[in-house]
């Protein structure tokens, strides 16, 4: 069994190559550079291969650019823009968030060696002794470009969006106008740079002065809230030590008081006790005398009544001695 090299037969193939169609007569065209054809070459997918080569070399040589069609509105109208309808497209496309990738990344890359190699040797002596990083950084900022619009890498500088654009243009623009402007550019910012560290060392010795006053005043604040607070303690402890003293004596002085006014008491119902005895005894004694009195009258009635009873049988019996 043949293998099958997806050849054409070159009947076809002439039939193709004169066909009043340009695009397939440009395809299909005889080789005219005079090598022995190969069924190899003239198979469709060696020329799908060689053109895709082609193409490859074609993108190489060139700057990526990305076009994102959109359609401005549905009637297919010219001078017509319906704005919902592109904001639409935009956000389904994801066009909104590749502009915001763009724009928080670094799409722009220069090779040190594009700037370092060409320019080291027009360059002031500050400046041709820098490696090609930092001969690429100086010339970088001395471009007006800030600082937070690049990153540096081993072999390249990464620049923004539309950051970089006079980076770029130096590769291509002509040296001899290009030197003059470039030093001068590279003076300014050297004297930039010097104002700069003059400034810096200036507004860094007020800031530490102002640093300074702040911290001592901070610390006589300290300080004074510290003595303060010493003393403020000192009085606390000598008036709790005079409130104790105070309350000892108060206490001191109401056991004497309760003291006294037991012993009082006590006195008190010592004397009612002698009081209450006394009236008793006294008491007792009327009564003794009372009883005394009482029998004694009862005493002198008996013998009142005795006497008379006497009296009476004396009486009697002297009366009936007289008759007999």
């Amino acid at each position: 069994m043949d293998k099958n090299n997806d050849t054409l037969h070159p009947d076809f193939e002439a039939a193709l190559s004169s066909s009043p169609n340009a695009l397939l007569a440009s395809i299909f065209a005889p080789d005219t550079s005079g090598k022995k054809k190969n069924a190899a070459f003239n198979s469709v997918g060696r020329r799908f291969i060689n053109d895709l080569d082609s193409l490859m070399t074609d993108l190489q040589s060139t700057h990526a650019h990305f076009i994102r069609c959109i359609k401005p509105n549905l009637k297919l109208q010219p001078a017509l823009l319906s704005p919902s309808l592109v904001l639409s497209q935009l956000r389904c496309s994801g066009t909104l968030e590749a502009v915001q990738l763009i724009s928080a990344s670094y799409p722009t890359r220069i090779p040190y060696e594009d700037i370092y190699g060409r320019y080291k040797e027009h360059m002031p002596d500050f400046v041709r002794k820098l490696e090609p990083q930092y001969f690429t950084e100086a010339i970088a900022l001395a471009c007006d470009v800030d600082e937070s619009h690049f990153q540096l890498g081993n072999t390249k500088i990464f620049l923004k969006a539309g950051k970089g654009a006079f980076l770029e243009e130096l590769k291509d623009r002509d040296m001899s106008e290009v030197i003059p402007m470039l030093l001068d550019k590279l003076k300014e910012w050297e004297r930039k740079k010097n104002a700069r560290k003059k400034l810096t060392r200036a507004v860094g010795g007020w800031v530490f002065r102002k640093k300074y006053i702040r911290i001592r005043n901070a610390a006589r604040m300290i300080s004074h809230a510290y003595d303060t607070l010493k003393v403020r303690r000192k009085y606390e402890a000598d008036r709790v030590e005079r409130m104790k003293r105070i309350k000892a004596r108060e206490a001191q002085a109401r056991a004497e008081a309760e003291e006294r006014r037991k012993k009082a008491e006590e006195e008190k119902l010592a004397k009612a006790a002698n009081a209450e005895e006394r009236a008793k005894l006294e008491k007792e004694a009327k009564e003794a005398e009372e009883k005394f009195r009482k029998e004694e009258e009862a005493r002198k009635l008996a013998e009142k009544k005795a006497e008379s009873e006497q009296k009476a049988t004396a009486g009697a019996a002297a009366g009936g001695g007289g008759k007999g």
